[in-house]
């Protein structure tokens, strides 16, 4: 005589709780992936909590003035240059609209900060935003 085994009801939960591992894993990956600034800066500290435009060109600027545009390291006699381009694949009213975040570092003097900042404004780019780190 054969013995029947009762039916085990966990058996139907173990697909499920696959699927709900593999969102999970999912969703953490695709949670921390941010493009690169391509330098590591440790920006100036603020109180400030304005937010930054969605639609803007992201200069990073290192300790010792390396600049890097949307990730790419560009020299900086070429800056000026990467700007105008940048404004030519804009259209008449994004053109208006154009905004620069720069994040630069904590120990960037202000004078090279002023030279950036004005070259910014002389390429046509009115609107300049500084990113900070909250103070603590």
């Amino acid at each position: 005589a054969t013995v029947k085994r009762p039916k085990n009801d966990d058996d139907s939960l173990i697909p499920l709780i696959n699927i709900v591992f593999l969102m999970l894993i999912f969703f953490i990956v695709a949670g921390q992936i941010q493009p690169s600034d391509g330098a590591k800066v440790e920006p100036a500290n603020s109180i400030s909590e304005a937010e930054l435009a969605p639609e803007r060109l992201k200069i990073v600027i290192t300790e010792d003035d390396q600049l890097f545009i949307d990730g790419a390291q560009v020299p900086q006699e070429a800056f000026a240059r990467h700007l105008s381009d940048y404004l030519e694949t804009l259209s008449s009213e994004q053109k208006e609209n154009a905004a620069v975040v720069i994040k630069a570092d904590g120990n960037l003097s202000v004078d090279h900060m002023q030279g950036y900042v004005k070259t910014i404004k002389t390429s046509g780019i009115a609107h300049i935003s500084l990113m900070t780190q909250p103070s603590e």
